[in-house]
């Protein structure tokens, strides 16, 4: 009754969606969860008067605090400390809070991850106990933790963690997949986050491509395929670009680019996705150890062969459809003379100008004539 407009998206469990001044403001009242009823959500739930009871029910102690409108402080499981001090600590017993929503295993993983913190031992006991519950959580839920824990700038600090098997296995195929490479990057103390974050995402201040770089390395490490990287984006629900930019970049990762030839180069930068192609040269580089500046890492072929090539993309190719019609092809033998004109080009013996593509589609255009018309019908 205090505002023009809400809506009551959780009313059951106390909650009402305010609009105020055109964002959109979750309001809860104070509550405490009953049993939960699948590892993720309460039955039921009582309302109460009491903000420490409220605060009881919450994951960690650094999310456990609130203040009033005079600015006083309510904290009653020191939360300020804790965020002082880096620690993720459960609110109370971390077994309770861990059998109440076995999400809260994967976002201390994340917290610690994304904010430097440390995880406290007994938390991180509870959740090696607890780990077995991961089995209840849907793709979806784990794949909006992974994606966060992927494009968190410190994930290299937390590898001991992250590499534990006791997280993976619960959450079974295609999560398994990530293990092998954080456990191989766990054990080599030649790679450094510096190193990484300079040299692997395409902008290391955007957590998007972070994340991107990131799953790319694991799974490459981890010596996994296209096919897995792909399954992987479909359990978590993320966009099929997602899945797709993956598995085209471990798949450039397993023809290896330093084996490419300049025909070969020019036609996967034609083909593309570019981006795919840029992030495999740069995560096989750092994999290997290969200064990226060298005139034989993958990156300084890819810079070179894409600032040098003569047609980067269909749409620059000179010679037109109507041009082909004009020379009586018509139907799939267009598309034909295209890719035989784009192979001339890439290949070097024609540059990409018209009147060099006309004379030279002239000359072989009898020859598709004949073999359109020996087509069946």
């Amino acid at each position: 009754t205090l505002f023009p407009k809400t809506v009551a998206t959780g009313i059951r469990h106390g909650t009402v969606t305010v609009f105020y001044e055109g964002h959109p403001v979750e309001i809860t009242t104070y509550r405490v969860d009953l049993a939960y009823r699948d590892g993720r959500h309460p039955q039921q739930v009582r309302f109460t008067p009491s903000l420490v009871e409220d605060l009881a029910r919450r994951d960690f102690t650094i999310n456990a605090m609130a203040q009033d409108l005079q600015g006083h402080w309510v904290d009653p499981y020191q939360g300020r400390i804790d965020l002082a001090n880096r620690v993720i600590r459960c609110v109370g017993s971390p077994y309770i809070r861990f059998q109440e929503d076995a999400l809260r295993i994967l976002r201390a993983l994340r917290l610690a991850t994304e904010l430097e913190f440390h995880i406290e031992e007994t938390t991180f006991l509870a959740m090696l106990a607890t780990a077995p519950l991961l089995t209840k959580l849907s793709g979806e839920r784990v794949g909006q933790e992974l994606w966060r824990l992927a494009g968190a700038r410190n994930w290299f600090l937390e590898l001991q963690f992250l590499a534990n098997p006791a997280f993976w296995k619960p959450l079974g195929v295609p999560f398994l997949a990530l293990q092998p490479g954080l456990a191989t990057l766990a054990r080599r103390e030649d790679v450094h986050q510096a190193s990484w974050l300079t040299s692997v995402p395409e902008n290391p201040d955007d957590p998007q491509k972070r994340a991107l770089a990131g799953l790319a390395t694991w799974l490459w490490i981890g010596q996994q395929s296209p096919e897995a990287a792909i399954a992987l984006a479909r359990r978590c629900g993320w966009p099929k670009v997602i899945g797709n930019k993956l598995g085209r970049t471990l798949a450039f990762m397993q023809e290896d680019p330093a084996q490419w030839s300049m025909l070969t180069w020019r036609k996967r930068l034609y083909d593309g996705p570019r981006d795919a192609l840029s992030l495999a040269c740069r995560v096989m580089d750092w994999s290997s150890r290969m200064d990226s500046n060298g005139s034989e890492s993958r990156w300084h072929r890819y810079q070179e062969f894409w600032h040098n090539h003569p047609l980067p993309a269909p749409q620059f190719l000179t010679i037109k459809g109507e041009d082909l019609i004009q020379l009586g092809l018509r139907g799939q033998t267009i598309g034909r003379m295209k890719e035989a004109l784009v192979m001339e080009i890439l290949s070097g013996r024609f540059p990409n100008r018209r009147e060099d593509l006309l004379a030279h589609a002239q000359e072989i255009s009898q020859t598709l004539v004949v073999s359109q018309n020996q087509e069946p019908e």
